[in-house]
């Protein structure tokens, strides 16, 4: 390529528009540089234009659209952040896409990335991988949801964690299909996960696996209702699925302590109808 040609090239990918604003009134007057190249973007508090470039950096609040690689908002932000790596030092309301998204202020719009943070309390939406707020007033979809506390939220995932105020228990029981079976239970109880081993020295698939969705739902204060959504999948053939749904009646025995009982409805799916396991009693 000509020299000429080349030397136009990195002239124009390198221009910006840099002005300069001073207080008359201030010892130290307020410096207000914008520099607007395409490739890095650098505005000031209030400058409410759309930044669209490699990296896109805002020193105070924003109301527009960041579109880049990496995108930084030192305060407030309002509007759409689509980039690589999204980050906010204040309150977002609005929606922040990418594939990592921090925000270090109340979350009152959308977080959609591989993994969303928020720093202080969420009444938004978190959608990704794993999401992480303080206290959460929204709504969680994603493999793995951290959180503080929950006020008014919902998670909904593989593996919820609630770090105060969260639900966590073993549980050891009989069913139809398998005779031991150990759970571990997280989450809350308005909806928590679980995590299933079972084991049956009769058939030819003798472990299996499951996980599951259910919620503890208080009828007085010695009762409750345990309705539980689950799959299994036998581990060594891997040839058999069985579906199951619970509705429990649970008692306290003690404060950490509970026993319950119900009746369930199973789906019993194999390739061949010979290798269907037969239940140990059914109605």
């Amino acid at each position: 390529m000509d020299r000429s040609i080349m030397m136009i090239i990195v002239l124009a990918s390198t221009t910006c528009f840099c002005p300069c604003n001073f207080g008359q009134d201030d010892a130290y007057p307020e410096k207000r540089t914008i520099i607007y190249s395409g490739i890095i973007n650098i505005v000031p508090d209030q400058f409410n234009f759309p930044l669209i470039g490699f990296v896109n950096l805002a020193n105070g609040s924003h109301k527009s659209s960041h579109i880049g690689f990496i995108n930084v908002v030192g305060k407030d932000f309002e509007g759409l952040q689509l980039s690589f790596v999204n980050t906010v030092g204040g309150e977002v309301n609005g929606a922040q896409i990418g594939f990592v998204s921090v925000c270090g202020g109340p979350l009152t719009g959308l977080q959609l990335s591989f993994v969303n943070i928020e720093g202080k309390h969420s009444s938004g939406t978190q959608i990704g991988f794993v999401n992480s707020t303080k206290a959460l007033k929204g709504f969680q979809l994603g493999f793995v949801n951290i959180t503080d506390t929950i006020e008014k939220g919902i998670q909904l995932g593989f593996l919820p964690i609630v770090k105060k105020g969260g639900y966590r228990a073993f549980e050891i029981s009989v069913t139809e299909m398998y005779p031991v079976n150990l759970s571990f239970k997280i989450g809350v109880k308005k909806l928590y996960s679980s995590f299933t081993a079972s084991y049956n020295p009769d058939w030819g698939n003798t472990f299996a696996a499951g996980i599951g969705l259910g919620s503890i739902m208080t009828i007085n204060k010695s009762l409750y209702f345990n309705p539980e959504l689950s799959s299994q999948s036998a581990i060594i053939k891997n040839d058999q699925q069985i579906f199951c749904l619970t509705t429990g009646l649970g008692v306290y025995i003690k404060p950490k302590t509970q026993f319950t009982i119900g009746p369930s409805v199973v789906w019993n799916y194999a390739q061949y109808p010979d290798d269907l396991n037969k239940p140990f009693f059914s109605i």
